[in-house]
């Protein structure tokens, strides 16, 4: 007798779950869980032929299957894992809204909205295949973590001082300080009990630390130190008659985004090299954008009438007049730069 169990969503698309539900007369939303929870027990005990058959099917389907003895251990769940998108280019963004509706089931409009959201968590309660599959079916970073065993920043986003006030009065009570209108390094039980008190997105936001981004700060290098000169040439791609002119310009950032998973790993590797680097915390608050040296007017104008109801430039800079997140705020950026535009952002 044999056993079959699905070990991974593979290349399948979330239809295929009514198709399956019907033809084994299992619940729509049960297998939908099996599928992203995989590896997942299917069937058990079933015949040499009756398991070739259903393999075949499922495979033709898209999933990644294992048949195996009836008397052989069934997977146990795996740890339940939220997923959140880095997108390297943002000008892909229309692109990996229809592969991650293709992977989830949502229409493509439903999908940008989940990848304009800074961090741009798509699922939750999966397991580190469907990750896994995931990784492979986008064209964007893939980032994991388990929610409980997180850590939290809770920010305020009402900066009226009416609710700063009422806010940070209420995390006094709790235990805990306001700092520059947010907290950090929360366990979730914490920040599910802080939301709680307040459950306005409106008004705060709750993100999950695990998929806050760094940058890496250069800060000091010897220019005669091969090693270290190799590293910023084959690593970073900095051009070698650049590099004897570097510390003319330090402190400097080499690496624009890292998830936090691989900061400790990068600084080992400058630290190797001699280079004296460190990793400084990404942003995650909504910012505008200073935008100067304005040459295409008119160019310019089109571009920025997709993201603001009221453009009027009448000089060779202006100022974003809403904040937006960061994955909006870089496809804007990337196409005003191609526009000749020098753009910077604005935290306030």
């Amino acid at each position: 007798m044999k056993t079959i169990v699905i070990q991974s969503i593979g290349t399948a698309k979330p239809g295929i779950t009514k198709i399956l539900a019907d033809a084994f007369e299992i619940n729509h939303q049960l297998l939908t869980q099996m599928i992203y929870n995989a590896p997942s027990l299917f069937l058990h005990k079933v015949d040499e032929e009756t398991a070739a058959k259903v393999k075949n099917m499922l495979t033709e389907l898209g999933l990644e299957i294992l048949v195996q003895k009836a008397e052989d251990a069934i997977p146990t769940p795996t740890e339940k894992l939220d997923l959140a998108l880095y997108i390297q280019n943002p000008l892909k963004i229309q692109k990996i809204a229809k592969q991650l509706s293709d992977f989830i089931g949502i229409n493509e409009k439903e999908a940008f909205e989940l990848l304009i959201q800074d961090p741009s968590v798509v699922l939750g309660g999966v397991s580190q295949n469907t990750a896994f599959a995931l990784d492979k079916r986008i064209d964007a970073e893939v980032m994991a973590s388990n929610p409980r065993k997180a850590t939290y920043t809770i920010l305020v986003k009402d900066l009226t001082p009416s609710f700063i006030n009422e806010f940070g009065l209420l995390c006094q009570n709790a235990g805990y300080t306001l700092d520059q209108n947010k907290i950090m390094g929360l366990t979730h039980k914490e920040a599910q009990q802080l939301w709680t008190k307040v459950q306005d997105p409106q008004k705060i936001k709750l993100v999950n630390e695990d998929f806050i981004r760094y940058r890496i700060i250069l800060n000091a290098f010897d220019a005669n130190n091969e090693v270290s000169v190799q590293f910023l040439n084959e690593q970073i791609g900095m051009p070698t008659e650049l590099i004897g002119r570097l510390n003319d310009y330090l402190p400097l950032e080499i690496v624009e985004s890292l998830s936090k998973c691989k900061v400790e790993s990068y600084l080992e590797l400058t630290t190797a090299a001699t280079l004296d680097c460190e990793s400084h915390v990404n942003s995650v608050d909504r910012y505008q954008l200073q935008i100067q040296n304005i040459t295409q007017k008119e160019q310019v104008e089109k571009t920025l009438d997709l993201f603001f109801k009221t453009v009027d430039i009448k000089d060779t800079k202006w100022q974003t007049p809403e904040k937006l997140d960061s994955v909006l705020n870089r496809l804007l950026s990337e196409q005003l730069e191609a526009l000749g535009c020098d753009v910077e952002p604005i935290y306030s």
